[in-house]
């Protein structure tokens, strides 16, 4: 009987999903706000792009946790290809079909080639994080303990401090130092108490908060304030490293067993492919939720919600019907054969 692994991190992945898609809720719908308007809806939308960056360093913590003890295989990211390339088809055929978008030759080459050209930023710079993980874990394996947690603050400071590296964060940089941090709790053993690191996170919430309505109102006078305001809550800022570990933490002392969950879990990549595709978005958010005209606080919630609640809906349905036809027609072990023999094949001509 196949053993049933612990679905603990798949609900993270559910969550640091959810998070995801509320920030891309705020960010690619156009609001349409009264001049000098910064009331309590526009903090609430600037509190849920938090959850932007916070979800994508939960997704790559989880990664670093899981590959620091594991060997490195280029046959790893034929998966991730094959997914991308799926998705980034589809979604290119309901542009071009459905909502009208004409297709030039960077879009096809985009479509065809999306880890090449960047469809999506994130499974890009994943993959290229993935290829240089092995250096990342020999540098964890290397130092001790206190070194590595040394390293860990110093890189968060850096990478998230808006008035050290403002808008200058290449996204490799701040997913290689979410990766190491995962990688450092694994072979740390690091834990916190449950109640602890809710505690933590509400104060950090709370804070990050005061902060970002204070520089909200700043920034109906001050330009400078109100570019601030957002490295508060966009980025991989110090905010964003602090929730995402408490948050980690927190799920990694709760350990359960669920196959619907491990299911679910298994599918959120394809749910982020799904809602983030450049060519159809900006339709999503804007004709087809149209979320800028509800600018009530209570409207905003119901919105988010069904907005959430579809895109979760449609990426779990088409991404497991795409997972059983993979396995069944054997996709992945297709393409990892073609490349192992192109693979040797180059060897040979370079002989």
């Amino acid at each position: 009987m196949k053993k049933v692994r612990d679905s603990n991190f798949e609900l993270l992945r559910i969550v640091a999903m959810i998070m995801i898609i509320g920030c891309h809720f705020v960010t690619y719908t156009q609001w349409h706000f009264p001049p000098g308007y910064s009331g309590e809806t526009k903090l609430a939308l600037q509190m849920l792009r938090l959850g932007g960056k916070t979800g994508v360093i939960l997704f790559v913590l989880i990664t670093g946790y899981f590959n620091v003890k594991s060997t490195f295989k280029i046959n790893k990211i034929v998966p991730i290809f094959t997914q991308v390339f799926f998705w980034s088809v589809l979604m290119s055929a309901i542009a071009h079909f459905y909502i009208g978008v004409d297709l030039n030759a960077i879009s096809k080459m985009k479509t065809f080639l999306p880890i090449l050209f960047q469809n999506y930023w994130f499974p890009t710079d994943y993959v290229l994080l993935l290829l240089v993980s092995p250096m990342l874990n020999m540098v964890l394996h290397k130092l001790t303990t206190k070194s590595s947690l040394i390293v860990i603050a110093l890189s968060i400071v850096f990478v998230g401090l808006p008035l050290i590296t403002r808008d200058a964060t290449n996204p490799l940089i701040g997913m290689g130092v979410a990766y190491y941090v995962g990688g450092w709790i694994r072979l740390s053993e690091f834990r916190i108490r449950t109640l602890t690191g809710i505690v933590a996170l509400f104060g950090l919430l709370v804070m990050d908060t005061i902060i970002t309505a204070g520089l909200l109102k700043l920034g109906m006078f001050n330009q400078t304030a109100q570019s601030i305001q957002l490295s508060f809550v966009t980025g991989f800022n110090v905010f964003a490293f602090a929730m995402a570990i408490g948050i980690f933490l927190i799920f990694k002392n709760v350990t359960f067993k669920n196959t619907s969950i491990n299911f679910v879990g298994g599918t959120m990549f394809g749910v982020y492919l799904l809602h983030d595709n450049g060519l159809t978005r900006i339709f999503m958010w804007n004709e087809l939720f149209d979320a800028g005209k509800f600018v009530s606080l209570e409207d905003l919630l119901i919105r988010l919600v069904l907005s959430i609640f579809a895109i979760m809906t449609v990426g779990i349905t088409v991404d497991g019907i795409r997972q059983i036809i993979f396995r069944a027609c054997k996709i992945d072990e297709i393409v990892s054969k073609l490349l192992n023999q192109l693979f040797r094949m180059q060897r040979h001509s370079v002989r």
